[in-house]
């Protein structure tokens, strides 16, 4: 083989070699398309059967609302793989801190139930004037690896002072969730905040009804 037939058939080799190397490279280095979903928690509670007391609206303290440290401090969904296990998704975000979120939609849904805009949320001003405050701890918000979402923890109601507790309560909502994990723990935040409302309305029932007990019982001992 002359000494130009092979200049030639390595430059065509090369050729070939480059162009495979083209085709490879921008194979590696084309965009992927992104599979991200991105939610946010909404408030769904319905106003009760019942209208709220008449008189002047409630005004409601709520927090602190403690979350799980383990759905707080990523954006990425948490799944309950095991009971001492957590997988993060890797599409399933939250769109916004989840504690914001939470404590937002918390606060619109009691709003809702107890027919008041008067809602302050955690920390206020010690001169605000409250009838009730409300917190909460919560051991679980999150789904696990069959698709089933839970809600589960404990609340407490005080005074507006903030200092007695005077009711308590366990919460633990559970929903196979679908494609829609957001909206099925939305589902969960709307029931305890219904559980919470018809607690702080039954305090409420029972403060004004001693209320007038109390002025009835005054007005008949005062002197004639």
């Amino acid at each position: 083989m002359s000494a130009r037939a092979t200049t030639l058939r390595a430059g065509a080799a090369l050729l070939v070699l480059a162009i495979v190397g083209q085709a490879a490279g921008c194979s590696v280095l084309a965009p992927t398309p992104d599979k991200s979903r991105y939610f946010v928690l909404t408030a769904v509670a319905q106003p009760p059967a019942a209208a709220p007391p008449r008189g002047r609206p409630l005004a409601i303290g709520l927090g602190p609302l403690q979350l799980p440290a383990f759905v707080i401090n990523r954006d990425d969904l948490a799944t309950l793989a095991a009971p001492n296990r957590i997988e993060y998704s890797s599409s399933d975000r939250w769109a916004e801190p989840l504690d914001q979120n939470f404590d937002q939609v918390m606060a619109r849904d009691l709003s809702i139930r107890l027919g008041t805009d008067d809602i302050a949320p955690f920390p206020w001003n010690l001169a605000t004037r409250l009838d009730y405050t409300v917190s909460a701890t919560f051991d679980h918000f999150e789904r696990d690896s069959a698709g089933v979402t839970l809600l589960a923890g404990q609340w407490q109601i005080r005074g507006g002072n903030g200092l007695r507790v005077l009711q308590s309560g366990a919460a633990h909502y559970s929903e196979a969730a679908g494609d829609d994990p957001a909206g099925a723990l939305s589902r969960a935040v709307a029931s305890l905040s219904g559980q919470i409302a018809d607690a702080i309305l039954a305090l409420h029932a029972a403060d004004s009804h001693g209320a007038v007990a109390t002025s009835a019982d005054a007005a008949s001992a005062a002197p004639q």
